[in-house]
């Protein structure tokens, strides 16, 4: 196909575009995780309330991971792979470990 003389090509598949959102999803996911690990002395530390800790949380690891989300179409599997990011942001955050025995819905912020 051409346009204004240009070639351009067309895509073969609407998958292909559900595999491009999956893996920006992912690189998403593994940038926000890169920032949460980077900030570990933030979250080890006494001298910050949780409050604090908090705005950080949403500030620079969601606003880089989140980035553009607004024109993501999600599917069921995409917002459950959202979800356990948040999850682990948290409890990164409040320091619990992925063995101890609590419940998501036990984690409060």
């Amino acid at each position: 196909m051409t346009i204004d003389g240009k070639a351009v090509s067309a895509s073969s598949s609407v998958r292909d575009l559900g595999i491009h959102i999956d893996a920006d999803l992912m690189m998403r996911i593994t940038k926000g995780k890169a920032v949460v690990n980077a900030m570990g002395t933030i979250w080890k530390s006494k001298n910050i309330t949780d409050e604090l800790k908090l705005k950080v949380l949403r500030t620079c690891v969601f606003s880089v991971a989140f980035r553009a989300c607004e024109t993501w179409t999600l599917k069921k599997i995409d917002r459950n792979r959202l979800r356990a990011f948040e999850m682990y942001c948290y409890r990164r955050m409040l320091q619990i470990s992925w063995t101890a025995k609590e419940r998501n819905e036990n984690i409060t912020v």
